[in-house]
């Protein structure tokens, strides 16, 4: 720990900020003096057992709003169907990207479960599209995230090529 926070220290200290704030102050010393003045101002008056960094912060939340969104419609039936054909193939309903299954993790509170992810993008479908499913991927909610973060929609393939397994 020691080691990893002498590495942290050293790399702040290579920062222009840091060289501008203190231009002739030895790095390491610098950065020892400000943690060492932190912790005795903090812990003038903490008691021994309290958390170092007492402050939390809260926010406000649970307020109601009504929002207008345009959204495309999409078809709970074509849904349903893929789940029936996936459970037909795959009884656990794995995720087609990382393997997982609700209902091994969860047991019988999981079972059944699992999202459905439109290979198709669906901002570049018109009204009237059709989707089969076939169209349609299973996928945890994870690996689902993963493939729509930062308004992209990765291929399933791209995701799994992404996943470190341990």
């Amino acid at each position: 720990m020691i080691v990893a926070a002498g590495r942290f220290a050293q790399n702040i200290c290579a920062t222009e900020a840091f060289q501008e704030a203190w231009p002739d102050g030895e790095p390491l010393w610098t950065i020892a003096g400000i943690c060492w003045h932190a912790n005795s101002e903090a812990g003038a008056d903490r008691p021994k057992d309290a958390p170092l960094y007492p402050y939390e912060e809260d926010f406000d939340e649970g307020a109601m709003a009504l929002r207008a969104h345009l959204i495309r419609e999409r078809s709970t039936s074509v849904v349903r169907k893929a789940k029936e054909m996936w459970k037909a193939s795959d009884p656990l309903l794995r995720c087609d990207v990382c393997g997982f299954s609700f209902v091994e993790a969860y047991g019988e509170h999981g079972e059944g479960y699992i999202e459905a992810h439109h290979t198709k993008p669906i901002h570049t479908l018109k009204a009237g599209s059709r989707t089969k499913p076939s169209d349609l991927a299973k996928v945890c909610a994870n690996c689902h995230r993963m493939i729509h973060v930062g308004n992209q929609c990765l291929e399933i393939a791209e995701v799994r090529s992404l996943l470190r397994q341990p």
